[in-house]
């Protein structure tokens, strides 16, 4: 899910895509059309008009075919392009999930998952310089799922991999990508396992990436420590913006939910089900808040992903449904959509 605008977002459920202008109130399917055997596998809104969807299905020749629909109507209307692989695909060796993402209406990438014997969460990366119409590998391939983001056509970073512990950053526009390795702060000790979120690629070369780490070694007492790392130069260098410890105990792979909204950084810190929405606000400067809330719903709550379009209004998507405050977390209200 994303949310775009004050009012304006999208939700994904299954095969079905979901659309609102008034947060959430009403909902409408947008999904492109498409064939029974046909699955979404990746969707990304650059905008309250421009989107993406990745199509895939497997032929009488159990080949994986792809077709990527693209929407400068919100939805209204989508036009498909098959994308012509320089590789065949079996369905066995995709795995269903893709991560896509456009820097302008032009310049796009998709990084395929491919299912693996082992735990290494290979992928392939593609590109795009029309919009989504024709598509190439690029000259080089970090092979990893994950999160990525451009900052440019050339600058691009990539969190995933195994246990989601693994960064990969271009700065020649896929002609290479390089590994790095953002190290705990020593007094986050014993907590040193990163797991890497979603990479946040802002205007210019200005960046940050959150990283949820733990101890590598068992303790009977330990903490998580989340730490906001920043960019601005396009990847190359990063530096510690700032660093909320003593959060719940996490597996390594487990990252805290977060939002980073101008200079705020918003987290759901709880790791284990409880029966409110928690959220903290760390300010570049100055004291944290933390506010929890009842919210409606079966069991404990448990939040996957946050998206905030301001200090105030934002998203939360948990296992009992997508939320919505506009209160800064002092109240939520269920915005689900149903099918």
């Amino acid at each position: 899910m994303k949310l775009l605008t004050p009012q304006t977002g999208w939700a994904r459920s299954g095969q079905h895509l979901y659309w609102t202008t008034d947060d959430g109130a009403h909902w409408k399917d947008i999904a492109p059309p498409k064939s029974p055997a046909e699955n979404i596998g990746g969707v990304f809104f650059l905008d309250e008009s421009d989107g993406w969807v990745l199509l895939s299905y497997p032929n009488e020749k159990a080949e994986q075919q792809f077709r990527m629909a693209a929407t400068h109507d919100s939805g209204a209307t989508w036009s498909t392009s098959p994308m012509k692989l320089p590789w065949k695909r079996y369905a066995e060796d995709f795995a269903g999930g893709a991560e896509v993402f456009f820097l302008d209406k032009a310049h796009g990438w998709v990084d395929l998952d491919l299912y693996s014997g082992s735990s290494s969460a290979p992928a392939r990366l593609l590109a795009t310089q029309d919009g989504g119409a024709t598509w190439e590998a690029t000259p080089d391939d970090p092979s990893r799922a994950g999160s990525l983001c451009f900052f440019s056509e050339k600058d691009g970073v990539l969190a995933g991999g195994l246990g989601q512990g693994e960064l990969y950053v271009t700065h020649d526009g896929s002609k290479s990508w390089q590994e790095l390795s953002l190290k705990a702060p020593p007094e986050a000790a014993p907590a040193d396992f990163p797991t890497y979120g979603e990479p946040v690629c802002g205007n210019g070369k200005d960046g940050f990436l959150a990283v949820t780490y733990t101890p590598t070694e068992y303790y009977e007492t330990f903490t998580s420590v989340l730490v906001l790392f920043a960019t601005s130069d396009g990847g190359r260098t990063w530096r510690q913006d700032r660093m909320q410890s003593g959060l719940e105990e996490r597996s390594p792979g487990e990252g805290v939910a977060v939002a980073v909204v101008g200079s705020e950084l918003i987290i759901a810190p709880r790791a284990t089900g409880a029966k409110t929405l928690d959220l903290m606000t760390i300010p570049s400067r100055g004291r944290s808040s933390t506010t929890a809330a009842p919210i409606t719903g079966p069991g404990t709550v448990l939040v996957s992903q946050l998206s905030f379009v301001s200090e105030s209004i934002g998203w939360a998507s948990t296992l009992n449904g997508l939320f919505s405050t506009t209160d800064g977390g002092i109240t939520w209200k269920n915005i689900s959509p149903r099918h």
